[in-house]
């Protein structure tokens, strides 16, 4: 799964739960996605996936709802939770070497596959080209 958003909220019963994914298995990968909707807790639940086997790269949530990932078995690289003003591109994002970068920069990764939501179609949060 590549370049890929949530903004609904979810509220199901059992486990691997994720925003985007509900497992992501051995062979398999998550890259340059985001999720803002609302995940209910419950058993291996992320704003991402709930539970990952595989790989998950440059992916994000926003803080106060859940973890990225529920449950990791896998790889998680260049993932966090960031706030919803960083992730509107109204507040940077400082990188480990202090670098400051807004989230359009992080989120498209070398490519120009999104881009900010100038008509408001997104509430603000970044949109795909």
């Amino acid at each position: 799964v590549k370049n890929c958003y949530n903004i609904a909220d979810i509220d199901v019963d059992g486990w691997n739960i994720g925003g985007v994914v509900g497992q992501n298995n051995s062979s398999g990968s998550i890259e340059n996605s985001y999720n803002i909707g609302s995940i209910s807790k419950k058993i291996s639940t992320g704003g991402i996936v709930g539970l990952n086997d595989g790989i998950i790269k440059n992916c994000y949530t926003i803080e106060d709802i859940v973890e990225v990932v529920g449950k990791n078995n896998g790889t998680l690289e260049n993932s966090s939770l960031l706030n919803e003003k960083q992730m509107k591109l109204e507040e940077n994002i400082i990188l480990e070497g202090g670098e400051e970068v807004n989230f359009l920069y992080i989120l498209n990764n070398g490519t120009n596959v999104w881009k900010e939501d100038i008509t408001g179609i997104n509430n603000g949060f970044p949109v795909l080209d």
